[in-house]
């Protein structure tokens, strides 16, 4: 599975950090053509190549037009792992709870990967770092582990989630490595960074959930974007970087011709002649390279452990779908694959896709303008990809394209066959001489004939102000946007031909995440007036034109700060709905009396008595067992320090909480990187049971 891809990482990395868009501009601005919305449109609908020879033309242009770029770095050398697998003890409980809570997703039905899982007969499923450890943890006076079983099959992976069918009574573990080696004899400008990354699926039956057992395991070329879970089909979208063959990393005339010419770009001094002629130079030699490069180096290959031996690549020459519009090679592969590893297949893109949304039979690709403002476009648009996700293999149906830019999945929302879309834009007004940042909410529709074609839209909301956090309900929509006050927008969905802004409630501070409550409610996690603390707020919607703050509840801490992770992972947000509990991460500081606490808090949310804060469960005496029990002389300095003054506690930072409600308790487990802890939900001070997840 090595692939020498390193080439593309620094380009990637550049573009992340600066946010500036890949341009070529060797023929000099004035040369460029500015193209209309629909020859935007047309040049990003995609196309099945005519041929392979199609496919390998296509990739050699954008090397052409990327190879400038490139910081020469080569590493070479695969990593390999055996599967280590450690039987687990036996496991036999007929008492189960009667609800158990589940991964907080956007869309119900669609599961989203979590290192926290659990299942109905009150087990928790988790990773920790190489190893998925299973807990039957219900009841929590009986908490006990059943089974660890090492997941990872590289020195270097890291565990990214998990998926649990319960139905099929099977679990999925996604894990990422990256294969590193040192640079070649022959670099120029060299960059060190990794050369290529794996995604591997682990399929695991735990039939028998005390001896759970790698069934099969499908390694695939590139870096792991996200995925989806519906009814046991997993959707995993990957990203790969099609690599330089390594012969061009020893072609020390190429190497030299390409970094004179990227310099010569640079040098007004040097004439358009002499800059063409070294760009001549470079195109001969790539093109030769790349004639003579077998064409499956040019897709990502697929690793089959288990199982059948199916080695034979899920993604075909014939097969990519590609645009008219040239990018960087680079492929977004959406492979499809039942949770026990059956029925694979995948499709292919030709696009730089960072972000992913899912509907349950829907699948869109999103990308961002940065990948084509050199073809002819200065402006932010976004383009959208939907693949029908309901078959055995991700079927391409209709480009659509938006102005601005996209948060996050949760700035868009299908819904009674239309998709609605919040983007932002940043536009300069030269009365003003300033740039002006707006939203929009944009609704398209699917017109059957691939073009996702808009029907409506509502502008003019939050300008000048900073996007934070959207929810878009069914036919309702929330926006929340972030200056100095807080704006919450309440948008009327139901006619996706004249969406409208109806309301408008401006308060101190901002909302980063909104967690619907029934019909009537939103309750809201984010940061205070003054920015430095924590708040939860609870919002009567029940008339979009006048939304109103009804409730409000903030971690106030004068000298110093209070946080949480749920404020921007809405997985580590946990509402129990049938109870009106909720449980959150919490970190505070405070900076003169140097007192901390980390940990998780539990709230009593009611619409009418408001938010109530029932305790907290701190997980300082897990850390304290596990790192701080031999304060020995070989210990290293720095974890005496920390041992000595309570900074371990940090180690143990809770990220993820579930309950169990049984006849007469509601639990609440509290899970860090070292352990889970069990507590009665409304009095959680009382400790019931603790388990100690394995020493990596």
């Amino acid at each position: 599975m090595a692939r020498h891809s390193a080439w593309w990482w620094l380009i990637v990395s550049t573009l992340l950090l600066s946010g500036c868009p890949l341009r070529d501009d060797a023929d000099g601005e004035s040369s460029r053509v500015v193209h209309t919305s629909a020859e935007l449109l047309s040049a990003l609908t995609l196309r099945t190549p005519a041929s392979c020879q199609a496919y390998r033309d296509y990739v050699t242009e954008g090397v052409i037009d990327e190879l400038p770029k490139v910081r020469f770095e080569f590493f070479a050398g695969p990593n390999s792992g055996d599967v280590n697998r450690a039987d687990g003890f036996s496991a036999s409980n007929a008492e189960v709870p009667t609800e158990v809570t589940r991964t907080n997703v956007q869309e119900a039905g669609v599961d989203e990967a979590d290192i926290v899982k659990t299942d109905s007969a009150g087990r928790i499923y988790s990773l920790s770092g190489e190893w998925l450890v299973i807990a039957q943890a219900y009841p929590p006076e009986n908490m006990r582990e059943l089974a660890r079983l090492k997941v990872v099959s590289a020195e270097g992976s890291r565990s990214l989630g998990l998926y649990v069918d319960e139905t099929r009574q099977r679990v999925v573990a996604i894990t990422q490595y990256w294969e590193y080696e040192g640079p070649a004899a022959i670099c120029v400008d060299c960059f060190r960074g990794p050369v290529n990354s794996t995604t591997e699926l682990i399929f695991i039956d735990i039939a028998r959930p005390s001896k759970p057992e790698i069934s099969a395991r499908l390694q695939l070329d590139g870096h792991h974007i996200d995925s989806r879970m519906i009814d046991g089909r997993i959707h995993l979208v990957s990203g790969f970087h099609i690599p330089l063959p390594e012969s061009v990393y020893h072609d020390q005339t190429l190497i030299e011709s390409t970094v004179a010419y990227r310099r010569a770009r640079a040098d007004v001094d040097i004439s358009e002649e002499a800059v063409a002629a070294l760009r001549a130079e470079m195109e001969v030699a790539v093109r030769r390279h790349l004639d003579q490069t077998p064409i499956e180096e040019f897709l990502p290959a697929s690793k089959w452990q288990g199982l059948t031996s199916r080695d034979a690549g899920l993604v075909g020459c014939d097969t990519v779908l590609m645009p008219e519009m040239k990018f960087m090679p680079r492929l977004v592969a959406i492979t499809s694959v039942n949770s026990d590893g059956s029925a694979a297949a995948a499709t292919a893109v030709m696009n730089s896709s960072w972000r992913v949304y899912a509907s349950a039979r829907s699948l869109y690709l999103i990308q961002g303008s940065w990948g084509w403002w050199s073809w002819g476009s200065s402006e932010s648009h976004t383009a959208l990809y939907k693949f029908d996700i309901s078959g055995a293999r991700p079927v391409y149906r209709a480009t659509g394209s938006v102005d601005g830019w996209i948060k996050d999945s949760y700035s868009l929302s299908e819904h009674a066959d239309h998709l609605r879309v919040v983007t932002s834009e940043a536009l300069f007004d030269s009365a003003t001489d300033r740039w002006v940042t707006s939203h929009r909410l944009s609704v398209l529709r699917d017109d059957a004939a691939g073009e996702l074609v808009q029907t409506g839209s509502v502008s003019g909301f939050g300008a000048n102000e900073s996007l934070r956090a959207v929810r878009l309900l069914g036919d309702r929509g929330f926006v929340v946007t972030f200056r100095q006050i807080d704006p919450l927008f309440g948008l009327d969905l139901s006619d996706p031909n004249r969406p409208r802004l109806l309301g408008e409630l401006e308060i101190p501070g901002f909302s980063t995440y909104m967690h619907p409550l029934g019909d009537d409610h939103l309750l809201t996690i984010g940061r205070g007036g003054d920015l430095t603390d924590m708040q939860l707020q609870l919002f009567d919607v029940s008339d979009l034109a006048a939304p109103r703050l009804v409730h409000r509840h903030t971690i106030d801490v004068p000298k110093g700060y209070s946080w949480s992770a749920a404020q921007y992972d809405p997985h580590a947000f946990t509402y129990l709905e049938s109870q009106g509990l909720l449980a959150i991460p919490l970190s505070t500081w405070d900076r003169l009396s140097r007192e901390s606490f980390t940990g998780m808090v539990v709230y009593k949310i009611d619409a009418g008595a408001g938010i109530a804060e029932l305790g907290r469960v701190q997980h300082d005496d897990l850390a304290a067992n596990r790192y701080c029990t031999d304060l020995s002389a070989e210990m290293p300095q720095w974890k005496l320090d920390a041992c000595q003054d309570g900074r371990y506690s940090w180690l143990a930072y809770p990220s993820r909480a579930v309950f169990m409600r049984g006849l007469l308790q509601t639990y609440l487990y509290s899970i860090s990187n070292i352990g889970i802890k069990a507590t009665r939900a409304e009095q959680p001070h009382e400790t019931l049971g603790t388990l100690l997840f394995p020493i990596e």
